[in-house]
């Protein structure tokens, strides 16, 4: 069960219709001025305390998944972050009460590169996100996705604030809770509690509305023309060839082709929004104790406190049957606003792990997909004689040619084995010849020859490489075992099994 990606998906969605509420009344006003003024903070601490019940109503659970969620439901995360804007600093410490068992970690990012030091882990992690460019469809370096990021924070404000003046939805249940005095780590503040209240057939309206607003907003249309000038400043390819005029003029061709559709079809418009909204809500709706969002605001309209109470129903498949209830808490306080320091902790050789050796030294996440994306986890290929298929660590990869026996060895296509290895494949159509490489290993192999040259030393194999029915083929053993790959044969299948750790 996928509990966990439900809950964030769903929490976001509430949380980011939330941040755009606005109405016309004097709460609603302040409120709104307070998240916009937010929205532009420079740096900030805060201290916030999670916790999550979820309960499941008709959904058969694994024991192993009925365990986890009663381990949940037993803990509370405190975590406390110093966050810079201006100058790319961020510092985190977390812990974690896992139903009794406490865990403590902390994070440092500067420039995008990230530190974190984990539970049973003496030395920071070095994440740098360059290690996984490689694997990634993005043109664009860790660094230079950061100018950009930097570049197009100060257009979304612009946007924020533009939609928020737009946006004229008024909440039923908004009311202002009094002033109160809270301890803050600066201090006795004081505070305007103001309160929003979300009941699930306010959700269905707040949803629709958000849905027309986004539609119809003129805000939205000028940021996406901001953006794509960013962008395209920044790296000109990730367009293909089209200039930003050409872009934007196909989003407002677009937008105003929707907007022209309402005006001749009002009626139809509405039974689209409504399917939307009913669509969704069809998968989520709103507990018994609904949604209550409480605001801190000081007489400098800074928020000082939120305190988010959320009850969702979550109805897998859209089936009312088997039901997921999950209730958040978050109180959250801010201090030293535009006035934050993030210490960075001081970086050396002899105080962290790179991120690629601390994954390949613990067996689940080597494993995972963040083992895939480092290039260290453990690969299973299996084949079989006379199929065009195979699978790597479970998933089915179409081969360009059939591996077959020859004699006493077993061939197989070139390309395959050697990417499936984790090494680059070059061929030399002129000298018929093909290179393998990967990070220890340079290996030259010439059609017809069955003397290989290893890092340009000559080695026998027991057989060599053809060219049949116009596709190359190369002698599997050999391959996999000069990469560090141990082959199985089973007799009875007819399949091989390459095993490389």
């Amino acid at each position: 069960m996928k509990t966990k990606a439900k809950v964030i998906g769903i929490i976001g969605i509430f949380l980011i219709l939330s941040m755009f509420a606005g109405c016309t009344s004097q709460d609603g006003i302040r409120l709104s001025k307070a998240i916009i003024k937010q929205a532009d903070v420079k740096s900030v601490q805060s201290d916030s305390q999670i916790s999550l019940n979820i309960q499941t109503t008709g959904e058969e659970l694994l024991s192993e998944d009925q365990e986890v969620i009663n381990k949940i439901n037993n803990s509370t995360i405190n975590l406390s972050q110093q966050t810079d804007i201006k100058n790319n600093k961020y510092a985190a410490k977390l812990n974690l009460n896992l139903d009794g068992d406490i865990y403590d970690a902390s994070a440092y990012s500067r420039f995008g590169k990230t530190w974190l030091q984990l539970p049973n882990e003496q030395k920071y992690i070095e994440v740098d996100p360059n290690q996984l460019d490689s694997s990634s469809t993005s043109t664009l370096s860790s660094r230079e996705q950061l100018k950009l990021q930097q570049k197009i924070r100060p257009e979304a404000l612009k946007f924020i604030k533009n939609y928020i003046k737009e946006y004229k939805y008024a909440f039923t249940n908004i009311s202002n809770k009094g002033v109160t005095t809270i301890t803050t780590p600066q201090g006795q503040k004081e505070v305007t509690q103001i309160e929003v209240k979300i009941d699930n057939s306010e959700a269905k309206d707040l949803l629709k509305y958000s849905i027309d607003n986004v539609i119809n907003s003129d805000a939205l249309v000028e940021y996406f023309k901001t953006i794509i000038l960013v962008m395209n400043d920044q790296d000109s390819s990730v367009f293909d060839g089209q200039s930003p005029d050409e872009i934007t003029n196909e989003i407002e061709d677009t937008i105003n082709e929707v907007r022209a559709e309402i005006k001749v079809n009002p009626e139809s418009y509405q039974d689209i929004l409504n399917q939307l909204t009913e669509g969704i809500m069809a998968y989520i709706n709103i507990g018994e104790q609904g949604i209550v969002l409480t605001y801190g605001i000081d007489s400098n309209d800074n928020i000082i406190t939120t305190d988010t109470k959320m009850d969702l129903l979550i109805m897998p498949n859209g089936d009312e049957s088997q039901k997921i209830n999950v209730v958040l808490n978050c109180k959250s306080m801010f201090y030293n606003i535009n006035n934050t320091k993030v210490n960075i902790l001081k970086i050396s050789s002899t105080n962290t792990i790179k991120l690629k050796e601390y994954v390949k030294k613990n067996p689940l996440l080597k494993e995972s997909d963040l083992g895939e994306a480092l290039g260290v986890n453990s690969k299973h290929i299996v084949m079989r004689i006379d199929d065009n298929f195979a699978t790597i660590n479970d998933k089915y990869e179409f081969l360009d040619a059939e591996p077959y026996i020859e004699g006493d060895y077993t061939l197989v296509p070139i390309r395959f084995i050697g990417e499936s290895l984790g090494a680059s494949v070059e061929w030399n159509d002129d000298l018929q010849e093909a290179t393998y490489k990967d990070d220890l290993k340079t290996i030259v192999l010439t059609i017809g020859s069955t003397t290989a040259y290893v890092n340009g030393e000559p080695v026998e194999m027991p057989t060599a490489p053809t060219i049949k029915n116009e596709k190359t083929m190369v002698p599997l053993r050999f391959i996999s075992e000069q990469f560090g790959a141990t082959v199985e044969w089973d007799d009875y299948s007819s399949s091989i099994t390459i095993i490389k750790e």
